[in-house]
């Protein structure tokens, strides 16, 4: 059987985008990347600081700043558990000085924020 060889123009889900647009959208995103970080190394200095969020993001995060105190998870498999050697919490488990980065896009991390505030009592960074 001869073998055919994938064609962008034959895929009608391929779309081209302009190469600047694609350094633009990568810088973008970089730049927002490197935001959140620096907003979790100035809050990680002022006190007990946590990382909302156990899957990709939250372990990158905590990875990239090493004086990162705890993770707060609402996964009961996770709660109790550490990961990358620190305690995973659940949010009714914060206290008001203690403050937690939610390591999700902005508008997700708001609507957890909103769910969380009536029970927890730790203070929710937003990226």
């Amino acid at each position: 059987a001869a073998k055919t060889q994938w064609e962008p123009d034959a895929a009608p889900w391929f779309e081209k985008v302009p190469t600047a647009d694609i350094q633009n959208n990568f810088h973008r995103k970089a730049a927002w990347l490197e935001a959140v970080l620096e907003t979790s190394r100035t809050h990680a200095k002022r006190g007990p600081f946590g990382i909302f969020g156990t899957a990709i993001a939250g372990t990158w995060l905590g990875g990239m700043i090493p004086e990162t105190s705890f993770f707060v998870d609402e996964d009961v498999h996770r709660i109790g558990k550490t990961h990358l050697g620190k305690p995973v919490r659940h949010p009714d488990e914060l206290h008001p000085h203690e403050s937690v980065l939610i390591a999700f896009p902005h508008e997700i991390a708001v609507s957890i924020q909103r769910r969380l505030a009536s029970t927890s009592k730790g203070t929710f960074i937003l990226p």
